[in-house]
C-alpha cells in the first residue's frame, strides 16, 4: 500500500511539473499570427435619381468575419415591377467570403420574408448578397465604387431549410449599385 501511495504522489508531482512547464512555455512563446477581421457595411439600390419609383432592388448589410466566425445582419427588398409592394428579407449572417483580394465579397444570411405591410411568409429563406468593388456606372452614367446582386425574382432570396453556402455563390448579374465598404483590420 505504501508503494501505491508514493507512486500516486510521484505521478501527481510529475503532472503538476509538466503543467507548470507547459504554461511557462506558452507564456514565453511568441504570439501566434492574428487573424484578420473583415467588415462589410453599407447599402445600395437600383433606383434612378430622377425617378424614386424606378427602384426595384435594395440591400443593406452589416457583416463581420474573423477566421471562421461570422455575424451581422442582411436586409434586402425587391419587387417585380414598379409601382408595387416590396418583398422584404431580414436575416442573420451565416457565411462571408472575401475573394480577389477584397474586390468581391459574398455574404449569406438565413431569415424571414414578408410582403410589405403583411405578416411573415411561412418557412425560412436563404439570401446571398454579392458585392463587387471597382468603378461602375448605372444606366444614367452615375459613377459608383460598388455594385451588388441578390437572390430571388424580387430580391427575397430562396425558401430553404438550411442556411446558404457562400462557397457556391457567384456574381452573375447586377441588381444595383451602392455605397458598400469593406474594412480589414488585423486581429
Amino acid at each position: 500500500m505504501r508503494f501505491t501511495t508514493r507512486h500516486r504522489q510521484s505521478a501527481q508531482r510529475g503532472a503538476l511539473m509538466m503543467a507548470t512547464l507547459g504554461a511557462l512555455a506558452l507564456a514565453a512563446a511568441p504570439a501566434a499570427s492574428a487573424t484578420a477581421t473583415y467588415t462589410l457595411s453599407g447599402s445600395g439600390n437600383n433606383g434612378l435619381p430622377f425617378s424614386p419609383d424606378s427602384n426595384t432592388r435594395d440591400a443593406t448589410v452589416d457583416a463581420t468575419r474573423t477566421g471562421t466566425v461570422v455575424g451581422g445582419t442582411l436586409e434586402t427588398a425587391g419587387r417585380e415591377e414598379s409601382p408595387g409592394l416590396f418583398d422584404l428579407f431580414s436575416g442573420s449572417v451565416t457565411c462571408m467570403k472575401v475573394e480577389l483580394k477584397g474586390k468581391r465579397v459574398v455574404v449569406g444570411a438565413f431569415g424571414r420574408v414578408h410582403l410589405e405591410g403583411q405578416p411573415d411568409l411561412p418557412g425560412k429563406y436563404a439570401q446571398i448578397l454579392t458585392v463587387e468593388f471597382g468603378s461602375f456606372e448605372n444606366p444614367v452614367q452615375e459613377k459608383f465604387s460598388s455594385r451588388f446582386a441578390i437572390l430571388g425574382g424580387s430580391g427575397q432570396g430562396e425558401r430553404s431549410l438550411t442556411p446558404p453556402s457562400c462557397s457556391k455563390a457567384s456574381f452573375k448579374q447586377t441588381s444595383g449599385w451602392g455605397g458598400f465598404e469593406l474594412r480589414k483590420t488585423a486581429g
